[in-house]
């Protein structure tokens, strides 16, 4: 058996003819593959996918602890003033502190973070509609104008037959001067029109280079879309329409910040462990305490709170309704 072997870089020219030619056109498809890839706000929805992730993670957390140092009982007069050594009240404190919130108010964070997640998800998901949406119906308007300046070459050259035609009846003596002014008139109505169709070709372009990118091909290939639309199956399904939704995790947020404000109203706890170090000849000593928030005021703080979160509830659901409707 013979075997062949084949050095990369012919391999590479044989397959040149086949790239450039892809390269020279761009279809529907193509387009709708460089506006995901090149579109900045989708970038940004993926940033902000990533985001609501990371801030996901510490949710549910404690607060850091904290560290006390200080100084107990110090003297400021007589013989043993600021002297931490030789009364028996004075002391060096070191300490550490811990929050603890209640437990109602951590799973409403972390409830709210992962809604969050969530809606960011579909939020991506909407987006990356919107740019599909608008890079086809760019492609669309370019390719259409791209169809009809490519009638004009026929239009010319019926001018031109036209234009001839008129001149053997002219020596014929079968048509009048005047006739010979209609080509005329014809070829500048023609070059109105290209040139009126060469305008809107360049902002559609440049519409369409907004999607893409830059150093997309500039000739259009391939045909219209037909796309089968089923009317009664689209309002039979309308709540999964992406728009409708990204509601639903916006609204599990938004009611995860309602369980959250409510929480406020009940007291937060902290501990505290002190070690109390005193002069040589006096013991040391150590401090064990515990605090409670006291939400007295609710009238006037937590209160305000969960009717502002719940009133977002009913914007989110009268928004959502007005978008369905």
């Amino acid at each position: 058996m013979t075997h062949v072997r084949l050095h990369p870089g012919w391999l590479l020219l044989a397959l040149l003819p086949g790239l450039s030619a892809q390269a020279s056109s761009l279809s529907l498809d193509d387009a709708l593959l460089l506006a995901e890839r090149n579109a900045p706000s989708l970038l940004a929805q993926s940033e902000k996918v990533s985001a609501a992730k990371s801030a996901a993670i510490p949710a549910g957390e404690l607060p850091d602890p904290k560290l006390n140092l200080g100084l107990q009982n110090v003297p400021i007069e007589g013989d043993e003033r600021w002297s931490t050594q030789r009364d028996n009240m004075s002391m060096q404190v070191v300490g550490l502190m811990q929050e603890m919130p209640n437990s109602d108010k951590r799973k409403a964070r972390i409830d709210t973070a992962q809604a969050a997640v969530e809606r960011a998800d579909a939020e991506a998901g909407v987006e990356r509609l919107k740019v599909r949406s608008a890079s086809a119906q760019a492609w669309i308007a370019a390719y259409t104008l791209q169809r009809k300046l490519a009638m004009f070459d026929d239009f010319y050259r019926e001018n031109r037959l036209l234009d001839t035609t008129v001149r053997a009846r002219l020596a014929g003596g079968s048509a009048s001067t005047v006739d010979a002014v209609a080509p005329r008139q014809e070829v500048a109505l023609l070059d109105e029109q290209k040139d009126d169709l060469l305008r809107q070709s360049a902002q559609a372009r440049a519409a369409l280079k907004r999607w893409i990118g830059q150093d997309a091909p500039q000739d259009l290939s391939g045909d219209f879309p037909h796309w089968s639309i089923d009317a009664s199956h689209s309002l039979q399904h309308l709540h999964q329409h992406p728009e409708l939704a990204a509601y639903e995790p916006m609204t599990r947020e938004a009611e995860a910040l309602v369980r959250e404000a409510v929480a406020e109203k009940k007291p937060d706890w902290s501990w505290e462990v002190d070690y109390q170090r005193r002069g040589r000849e006096f013991g040391d000593m150590m401090t064990l305490q515990v605090s409670f928030d006291l939400p007295l005021f609710a009238g006037t703080r937590q209160d305000p709170k969960i009717a502002a979160r719940r009133a977002q509830v009913r914007q989110l659901e009268a928004e959502r309704e007005a978008l369905a409707r």
